[in-house]
């Protein structure tokens, strides 16, 4: 599994990278932390389908996602999860994202800016760090 440190709206995170995941989301736990809910535009809710087929609850139309000191405005679909923050795929193509497993990094390719990936165990660290019952998948 691909986790990353970042901040969301200023408040610090476990990122999870999910090539497989079409949009950018946040968790309804990790929204209410934010103090976001009425944020949440419940027009853009629907289901998910595939193998982590859910319901989407609706879209946070603007906030912001730092990781490796670099800001980006983006949107948010919002659902039940157990990791709070999941890197689509819309951003990953967007901002020129790229997934370099052998050196364990994300590679920010405007500005050539390296986000270290951590592992299973450093995210579980990190993740304690910030919410003491919540935990991780192991996949």
């Amino acid at each position: 599994m691909l986790h990353f440190r970042c901040r969301v709206n200023g408040t610090e995170a476990v990122g999870f990278v999910d090539t497989g995941c079409a949009l950018c989301t946040l968790s309804t736990d990790f929204v209410r932390r934010l103090g976001l809910e009425d944020q949440v535009d419940s027009k853009f809710a629907y289901g998910v389908l595939g193998p982590g087929g859910d319901h989407v609850l609706g879209c946070i139309h603007k906030a912001t996602l730092e990781m490796g000191g670099e800001t980006f405005v983006t949107n948010f679909d919002v659902m039940e999860s157990d990791m709070d923050v999941w890197l689509g795929m819309d951003l990953i193509y967007r901002e020129g994202i790229a997934v370099d497993v052998a050196n364990s990094v994300l590679r920010i390719t405007s500005t050539n800016t390296e986000v270290d990936l951590l592992t299973l165990e450093k995210a579980q660290e990190a993740t304690l760090d910030e919410q003491p019952k919540k935990k991780l998948r192991n996949e």
